[in-house]
């Protein structure tokens, strides 16, 4: 560690075998999450809601005038390339995570659980493909609809409206 001026300087090196596809495509990633800019263009899917907002995350250890030089090394470079990670460029990249996108989609799945004296009646629906739960809100005219889908356990429902998508949690909302 190289300490000047109050600052803190070292490299954090992985201890074990790794290919070089495998280097490639890690340093590309992160170089795209420390160049991204959420006003201009949207995630490759090469990178996972969860692992955005954990280099987000980065971002609020440090006060709003402060950054952080994150240097990236590439398979066979001897220096790194040099980026910035700011408060401000870490709130964007949380904020665009952590915002629901509105969609109108369908899901399918067995009802879990019913919440019908809740504020807003809902059930929660455990989706076939991937077994999350779903939190589906229905208005008071679908009530005969859904306590007849309660009488068999196994009965499937297909259900569609407009939802919104968490991509920090991975849970859809209808």
């Amino acid at each position: 560690m190289n300490f000047k001026d109050g600052s803190v300087e070292f490299d954090a090196e992985f201890q074990g075998d790794a290919d070089p596809g495998s280097m490639q495509i890690f340093s590309r990633n992160l170089e795209f999450l420390a160049d991204y800019d959420s006003e201009t263009e949207g995630l490759n899917m090469a990178i996972s809601p969860m692992t955005a907002l954990e280099y987000a995350r980065i971002g609020y250890l440090i006060e709003p005038d402060e950054e952080i030089g994150l240097g990236i090394y590439g398979v066979n470079a001897k220096a790194p390339k040099w980026r910035k990670i700011t408060y401000r460029s870490s709130v964007m990249l949380k904020r665009e995570f952590e915002t629901p996108i509105s969609s109108y989609g369908a899901v399918q799945g067995i009802l879990h659980a019913w919440f019908k004296e809740a504020r807003e009646p809902n059930f929660q629906l455990r989706e076939l493909s991937t077994d999350a739960f779903v939190k589906v809100f229905y208005l008071a005219p679908l009530y005969p609809d859904v306590a007849r889908a309660v009488q068999q356990r196994t009965t499937m429902l297909m259900v569609s409206g407009n939802m919104l998508f968490d991509r920090a949690r991975f849970c859809r909302r209808f």
